[in-house]
């Protein structure tokens, strides 16, 4: 009998300490991002004649207009086209030119890394370490 006492106060106890447990609210970051972009439909037919042109190249041999967005930012108009080869799908941006939207701006960071290599020590240099005095 005095184990079956014993038994229910202890569960009684744990049941007490339990039900006293508080949840810790910790505030959440919230960030909002603006997107600035004007993204207008395009049918196929209506992109310029040199996104067409690299349309039919190599490059996109075989993959068929989904979609296509004129994507106007910052004063750069750009296409983002999807494109279906059999069950892949393929999201890319060209300029107005054809050319590939993010080459263009590959291009603009190249002369600031032409720049970091010479400021580089010469690999052919050994480094020289100084032993502490004992």
């Amino acid at each position: 009998m005095k184990k079956i006492m014993l038994s229910a106060a202890v569960l009684a106890f744990a049941g007490m300490t339990t039900v006293n447990a508080e949840t810790i609210k910790t505030p959440v970051a919230t960030a909002i991002v603006v997107n600035l972009q004007d993204k207008t439909p395009v049918n196929a037919e209506d992109l310029p004649d040199a996104v067409k042109t690299a349309l039919a190249g190599d490059d996109y041999a075989g993959w068929s207009v989904k979609e296509a967005f004129s994507v106007q930012s910052g004063g750069v108009n750009t296409y983002e086209i999807s494109l279906q080869k059999d069950d892949e799908n393929r999201v890319i941006s060209l300029n107005e030119a054809g050319e590939a939207a993010e080459a263009a701006t590959a291009t603009e960071a190249a002369p600031a890394e032409q720049t970091a290599p010479a400021e580089q020590a010469p690999a052919d240099e050994t480094p020289s370490v100084t032993a502490p005095a004992q």
